[in-house]
């Protein structure tokens, strides 16, 4: 952030769930919710990409947290959530 002045800084993670849906774990709500907590006032937010399978469907999870400082040591976390079965077609 500081080298680019702020045009280029951390957005999120994704990661794989082979062989289950990617509906979010309990590490991964704790891991992103530490994760927002402490970015600095300008970074609060973060995006996390889950993909999985069931059977023979694909998923995808996405996942928006956000911190909103409530007190000095004190955060409310926000979290949207969308899950789709994408469609690939091969050409």
């Amino acid at each position: 952030m500081k080298r680019t002045y702020g045009a280029c800084g951390f957005v999120g993670f994704w990661h794989t769930h082979p062989n289950i849906p990617s509906y979010q774990s309990g590490l991964d709500m704790g891991n992103m919710t530490d994760l927002v907590s402490y970015f600095g006032q300008n970074q609060k937010h973060a995006l996390m990409l889950i993909f999985g399978q069931t059977t023979r469907v694909s998923t995808a999870g996405i996942y928006l947290y956000e911190s909103h400082s409530i007190s000095s040591s004190s955060n409310l976390i926000s979290i949207g959530a969308a899950q789709f079965a994408p469609e690939i077609s091969i050409l």
